[in-house]
């Protein structure tokens, strides 16, 4: 229908017309309201803004308590900035040339670095130390944390005689600190607290974040992982025998479609020893459930466990996918295998291990 048949069809109409326009007329208002409340909402906002800048203020200005004496600074620095006047002539600024700009060897775009990852000691397992304090997940080859000898498992909780107070805050500690100087941190290893002095370096370039080899090292302590099997202690694969360990997720298609074979692994090699062990860092309800659904547990008649601390194992063992399968013979990586095709390989490798 053309626009002028469709006016005279209208026209010819007078109560759809009448209609139309209440329909319109609706329409606007409806508009206009939204308007004033979404304007409202953002005065109420802005509003609540301000109440908690005033409040803070007065927090870190009146509370004795030590933690706020950097908030104080801060608060101070803020206060400055927010009220340094604008140069009311912007031209007359002095334009310094591209070329004058660029960044040398001599002005490192990069901050001090350390050579760690790390996660945030969760509050279940903190219990009086700093809400900031971290575990140490991995240690990088040829860096400050390594030559200090840094250790997976370690819990920073100071660095340069100050408490870690905020979640990651080490790394605003870190970048912050000097380069060379040696940067003291206070670590918990174990039951032992232990000063660490880590002369931390100064990047020109993005560093290569390289880990350990893994195989023919010493494999990881299981350490508090905790059984979903009878066992009451961790399998002793740091000792004489075979091990093979299996990462998996109970997510994981790949990972069930390798349960078959796994299973005609132990069928044929544990009567010569060979002990399969599943790992997973899900939660424990999770495991169990699924091990629970329909035959999942006949499926995996292994030594079934999962990671207390839900990554720091997967992290050891350098696992970046699963499934993964770890060969251990007489305490030492022997084999890697990631992915479940081709598994004649890992077999072979297995076969090659009992012989020994």
């Amino acid at each position: 229908m053309l626009r002028s048949d469709f006016l005279t069809y209208v026209q010819a109409r007078p109560q759809l017309l009448k209609r139309l326009r209440m329909l319109y007329l609706k329409k606007r208002e409806m508009a206009g309201h939204v308007f004033m409340i979404k304007s409202q909402l953002a005065a109420l906002k802005r509003i609540e803004v301000l109440f908690y800048r005033i409040a803070g203020r007065l927090l870190v200005q009146h509370d004795p308590h030590p933690d706020f004496r950097s908030y104080r600074e801060g608060v101070k620095r803020l206060i400055a900035c927010e009220t340094t006047p604008l140069r009311k002539n912007l031209d007359l600024v002095k334009r310094r040339p591209i070329k004058e700009l660029s960044i040398g060897s001599k002005h490192p775009p990069l901050p001090s670095w350390f050579g760690i990852s790390f996660r945030p000691v969760p509050p279940k397992e903190r219990g009086a130390l700093p809400s900031g304090s971290v575990q140490v997940e991995a240690v990088y080859l040829n860096t400050p944390a390594k030559a200090a000898g840094m250790r997976v498992g370690d819990i920073v909780v100071a660095v340069n005689h100050k408490q870690l107070r905020e979640p990651h805050e080490i790394r605003e500690r870190v970048m912050l600190s000097p380069a060379k100087k040696p940067t003291p941190m206070l670590v918990i290893r174990g039951k032992k607290l232990l000063r660490l002095a880590v002369p931390l370096r100064l990047q020109t370039t993005p560093p290569a974040m390289k880990l350990p080899p893994l195989l023919g090292k010493v494999v990881p302590s299981l350490g508090t992982g905790r059984l979903l099997a009878s066992m009451k202690t961790a399998p002793p694969y740091r000792t004489k025998g075979t091990f093979l360990l299996f990462f998996w997720a109970t997510w994981c298609g790949p990972c069930k479609a390798a349960l078959p074979t796994m299973k005609k692994w132990k069928a044929s090699y544990g009567k010569l020893g060979l002990k399969i062990i599943t790992i997973s860092n899900e939660k424990p309800d999770v495991i169990k459930k699924w091990l629970a659904r329909a035959n999942n547990a006949s499926r995996m008649p292994f030594i079934n466990i999962y990671d207390l601390k839900r990554v720091s194992l997967f992290r050891e063992f350098r696992i970046q996918g699963t499934p993964t399968f770890v060969l251990i013979h007489n305490g030492k990586v022997r084999y890697v295998h990631v992915g479940f095709r081709k598994l004649h390989k890992m077999e072979k490798a297995i076969g090659k291990a009992m012989a020994k």
